[in-house]
C-alpha cells in the first residue's frame, strides 16, 4: 500500500469514531426533559406520579407554583385554597424537597417572581408566566 491510501484509511477511521462518540454525548445531554411547553404536562397523573415526574430538583417556590399548577390543572386564572396547596405538599414532601410546608415563604417568593398570584387573602392562582419554573 502506498502512504496515501493508509493515509485515506486512517481518516476515515477517524470519521466514523467521531460519529460514534459525539453521537452518544448527544444522546446522553437529551435525558433531560423539557417541560416548558403545557402541551406535554400531563395533568391527569395521579399526585404521586405527577410531582415525581415534575417536582425533581425545583425549590421551593417552584414546587408551591407546581402544587398550584397541579390543582388548577394549568388553567391561569382559577383560584385555589391555600389549605389546599398546603395539604397536598405536607401529603408529597417527599418529592417536594423532602420538608413540610410551615409558612407562606415560598408562596411570596412564588409571587415575587410572578409565577403566582393573590388576589383574594388565602387564595392562589397561577399567571401566564408560570412555566417559567422548569428553565
Amino acid at each position: 500500500m502506498n502512504q496515501q491510501k493508509i493515509n485515506k484509511q486512517i481518516l476515515e477511521r477517524l470519521e466514523k469514531i467521531e460519529l460514534l462518540i459525539f453521537k452518544s454525548k448527544k444522546k446522553n445531554n437529551t435525558k433531560h426533559k423539557d417541560f416548558t411547553d403545557l402541551t406535554k404536562i400531563n395533568f391527569d397523573l395521579n399526585t404521586r406520579a405527577f410531582f415525581k415526574r415534575y417536582g425533581k430538583n425545583l425549590t421551593g417556590p417552584k414546587n408551591f407554583t407546581l402544587i398550584v399548577a397541579f390543582l388548577c390543572e394549568g388553567q391561569v386564572g382559577k383560584s385555589i385554597l391555600a389549605e389546599d396547596i398546603i395539604n397536598c405538599w405536607n401529603k408529597n414532601f417527599v418529592f417536594l424537597g423532602g420538608k413540610k410546608l410551615t409558612s407562606g415563604t415560598f408562596g411570596t417568593r412564588a409571587k415575587e417572581k410572578e409565577w403566582i398570584d393573590s388576589k383574594k387573602y388565602r387564595f392562589y392562582e397561577l399567571t401566564s408566566k408560570w412555566q417559567e419554573i422548569f428553565s
